[in-house]
């Protein structure tokens, strides 16, 4: 991934399938994820960001809230790229919106992560495994990893992973296999890093949890697919950094 002022351009590898079950198929995973990546391209998405340092005993040593707005252009398959446009905003004098920022990159590298299942190689490089859900059967769940990654690279200025790969569970609806959820996993951690506010310390795990919502414009009877909430959890030697987005629909 490369972060160019509010423009950011994330760059992932992904890996290697071998499907051993007739139901969910990495095929339909694939189309799950376009499908979403697509719509999502359509219009802006205001975001509610909040992100809470709490050190190694557990005490929060900085909490701070942030509006925002992503205005995501599109994920293109053939570099493997996907870009968006972020603006933040804060009230008081003593909150500033470059403060916020890793929340809300950290939030468009969330949205972005389903592209793992759209790379040309992918069915080469992950593993992909149906899993069970402990549900009522209103859903399909898949895992892709991949064996080994490439080193896990931190921005320092920017508190955003610039090139990481995982592990990834994805959670569909059965009837219509939409994307409703997925949770992430970083490999080739823990790493060296200066994580704000921490400073120098060992960056021990990167997750994400992210969830999904179908959505309607005037005048469009067709839904649209967009995130609907995002958890992003950095820990460290030093203490935890969690950073929360809630989407909704820009006007």
């Amino acid at each position: 991934m490369k972060l160019a002022a509010l423009l950011l351009l994330c760059v992932y590898c992904f890996g290697q399938t071998s499907s051993t079950s007739p139901g969910l198929t990495f095929a339909e995973l694939s189309k799950a994820a376009k499908t979403y990546l697509r719509d999502s391209a359509e219009f802006p998405l205001k975001m509610h960001l909040s992100m809470t340092a709490t050190n190694a005993d557990g005490r929060i040593v900085k909490h701070d809230t942030a509006e925002g707005q992503l205005d995501f252009h599109g994920y293109n398959p053939r570099d493997d790229r996907a870009n968006a446009s972020i603006r933040v905003t804060t009230k008081g004098m003593f909150h500033s919106p470059k403060g916020m920022l890793p929340a809300a990159w950290n939030a468009f590298v969330a949205s972005t992560v389903p592209a793992d299942a759209l790379l040309k190689d992918a069915p080469e490089k992950y593993s992909f495994e149906e899993i069970a859900v402990p549900d009522d059967g209103q859903y399909v769940a898949a895992k892709i990893s991949r064996a080994q990654c490439s080193e896990f690279k931190w921005s320092s200025e920017n508190s955003v992973p610039q090139t990481f790969c995982g592990s990834t569970q994805f959670r569909l609806q059965k009837d219509n296999l939409m994307l409703k959820h997925f949770s992430f996993d970083a490999s080739a951690l823990p790493i060296e890093a200066t994580v704000k506010p921490f400073g120098s310390c060992r960056l021990l795990r990167y997750h994400v949890e992210a969830d999904f919502q179908e959505v309607t414009l005037a005048n469009d009877p067709k839904p649209f697919l967009v995130p609907q909430k995002a958890e992003i959890t950095v820990e460290t030697d030093k203490g935890r950094l969690l950073m929360a987005s809630q989407f909704e629909p820009g006007k």
